[in-house]
């Protein structure tokens, strides 16, 4: 099979979204898994049947962490590795009730409890509406209001906001695309901890996305990320090593 460096466009992970949510739910699952165990460690994708648009690794790790997770598949059940948006140790009633609106498809619910508990102050309860408004079904896009929600969040405080806005940067969805800000959003969120934006951080050093070429930081902050359990950044030190 000829294989294929992916669509990086922005628009190629608006198709990959889209393909996933006009599919049942387990169906949409099983394309995931398939996404994840096809692709190779050097940024190819060797296809998934008819389950996805291809798009560019980095995209589609993004993609498929816990943030879409969250939605397609319930706050994350099916994800077993560490990301962004894994917030151990808290367990805020408000969670529970929204994953089960939901896994219920319910998300004329799932927005007005998001929006009520953030507005009560809660960064999580922002950050999730954020992610509801850049990733959930079609009628709920709405960039602007994603911006909005993961920047507040972010000031104060929210890795897993700070991880959100270095994706809208990265892929110029809500903003206008700028890879020196994308850099900058996930070097705060991986000085925050979060595995997601470690390896992301490590891969724009690498690639020279957002400025100069370092392969020093990069191999520092996958092993940085590996440390954690990101199996992607462990993939990256064992490409890295074997040049």
């Amino acid at each position: 099979m000829k294989r294929r460096i992916v669509d990086v466009r922005p628009s190629a992970g608006r198709a990959f979204i889209d393909n996933l949510w006009r599919r049942p739910r387990r169906q949409a699952e099983r394309c995931v898994r398939e996404a994840q165990a096809r692709l190779e460690p050097e940024g190819r994708e060797t296809g998934a049947g008819d389950c996805l648009q291809p798009v560019r690794r980095p995209m589609l790790l993004l993609l498929l962490g816990n943030s879409l997770g969250l939605l397609l598949l319930g706050f994350g059940l099916s994800n077993s590795r560490p990301s962004a948006t894994h917030r151990p140790g808290e367990a805020k009633p408000w969670r529970t009730e929204a994953k089960r609106y939901l896994e219920a498809n319910d998300y004329v619910k799932a927005e007005q409890l998001l929006k009520k508990v953030a507005d009560a102050g809660d960064t999580d309860a922002m950050d999730h509406l954020g992610e509801l408004y850049l990733y959930g079904p079609a009628l709920y896009r709405d960039n602007a209001q994603a911006r909005e929600r993961f920047l507040k969040a972010a000031e104060a405080g929210n890795v897993s906001a700070m991880n959100h806005m270095g994706q809208l940067y990265l892929y110029g969805w809500g903003v206008t695309q700028d890879s020196v800000r994308a850099r900058q959003w996930y070097q705060k969120a991986a000085e925050g901890g979060s595995s997601e934006a470690m390896y992301t951080l490590g891969w724009l050093y690498e690639h020279g996305w957002g400025g100069g070429r370092d392969v020093t930081r990069a191999r520092r902050w996958y092993q940085n990320a590996a440390a954690t359990g990101n199996a992607e950044a462990g993939q990256a030190l064992s490409r890295m090593h074997s040049k």
